[in-house]
């Protein structure tokens, strides 16, 4: 297109013979600054995943923000980088150094929540559950520190103690009843996964598993293994020595994981 002799390049020249031609200046600056050290250029491909693991996820980018809004940071969103213009690149970087403590936050919680199991659910449950308890307990006492917002509003508003506290009130004790129906299952059924050499096996274990569970815990190998490993890598080990319980376990640790992923 822009050829000597028949391309663009030609034809201007034909009408305008003192025209000067020159290469885009941005093309040449982008080119020009491709030659990184293989040091910085780690360091910018390590960065630029980085954006394109949440840019590229409408659902990461959204979760990205609010962690930056909850940490009050200056901005709510990483940069796109751009391979023609060597100067965005900068600024990407500039971005990423200024939201770094919101991005590792970020990929933290990324990390964990695709190791989560269902035993670390229920053990979440439990705890709001319980803090269910409480904060019903303190509301139907008239405290409402555990609240800031709800006791600033209570006070600004004349009627606020009459009509805003019980309603709020009424709120948690509707709140706790859903919970206990739809969580009705005890906080420590998944002991015997968590920590199995020194819990209980479960009422509604057959004989046959029962049995398998004194065997496993018995072995010493195992016991020594246990705490070296992560949790699912372990019963899927012993899945293949005692597999009625390691089955059973690998049930319970591995659905939801997967889902995660």
């Amino acid at each position: 297109m822009a050829g000597k002799r028949n391309g663009l390049r030609a034809l201007i020249k034909r009408a305008a013979p003192n025209a000067e031609w020159t290469h885009c200046v941005i093309h040449r600056e982008a080119l020009a600054s491709k030659h990184l050290s293989p040091e910085l250029n780690e360091v910018l491909t390590a960065v630029v995943d980085v954006v394109n693991f949440i840019k590229t996820r409408p659902l990461k980018a959204r979760l990205f923000t609010a962690v930056c809004e909850e940490m009050g940071a200056d901005h709510t969103a990483v940069l796109f980088h751009s391979e023609a213009r060597w100067l965005s690149r900068g600024k990407v970087l500039s971005r990423i150094f200024e939201l770094r403590s919101e991005i590792r936050m970020f990929l933290e919680e990324e990390r964990m929540a695709k190791t989560n199991t269902t035993s670390h659910l229920a053990d979440k449950i439990n705890t709001f559950t319980r803090k269910l308890n409480v904060w019903e307990k303190r509301m139907s006492q008239g405290r409402t520190d555990v609240f800031e917002n709800l006791t600033e509003l209570a006070e600004s508003i004349d009627s606020g103690a009459a009509t805003v506290l019980p309603c709020i009130q009424q709120h948690i004790e509707a709140l706790g009843g859903f919970f206990g129906k739809y969580f009705p299952n005890s906080a420590t059924q998944y002991d015997w996964v968590v920590d199995p050499f020194h819990a209980s096996a479960p009422a509604d274990f057959s004989c046959a598993e029962e049995e398998q569970l004194i065997e496993m815990t018995s072995d010493s190998a195992l016991r020594l293994r246990f705490p070296t490993i992560p949790l699912s890598q372990f019963w899927l080990e012993v899945e293949k020595q005692y597999p009625l319980i390691g089955q059973k376990a690998v049930g319970i640790l591995l659905p939801f994981a997967i889902i995660s992923l």
